[in-house]
């Protein structure tokens, strides 16, 4: 599926984020489960991680592509039409 879409997580404290903007995504989201079936099977998605490299260095996917989030509206351009 072509487009923009966002990894769902449950976070840990998901009851207290309940009313609160995180839990409520404004763009379409796909599950863990999801994501992995499409890397399994190959599928051709390009994933964005938009996290800050120290975090990056902590747990990384291999295919994922780091953009920091604060870089991104610089760096869109650099993305193709495929983004997980």
């Amino acid at each position: 599926m072509p487009g923009l879409r966002r990894l769902a997580h449950d976070p840990p404290n998901r009851s207290i984020m309940s009313n609160s903007v995180a839990s409520r995504p404004t763009s379409p989201t796909v599950s863990v489960r999801e994501l992995k079936q499409k890397l399994d099977a190959r599928e051709p998605v390009q994933l964005v991680d938009v996290r800050e490299p120290f975090e990056h260095e902590i747990a990384s996917i291999d295919s994922a592509r780091l953009i920091p989030l604060g870089e991104l509206p610089d760096r869109w351009s650099e993305l193709g039409p495929r983004i997980v």
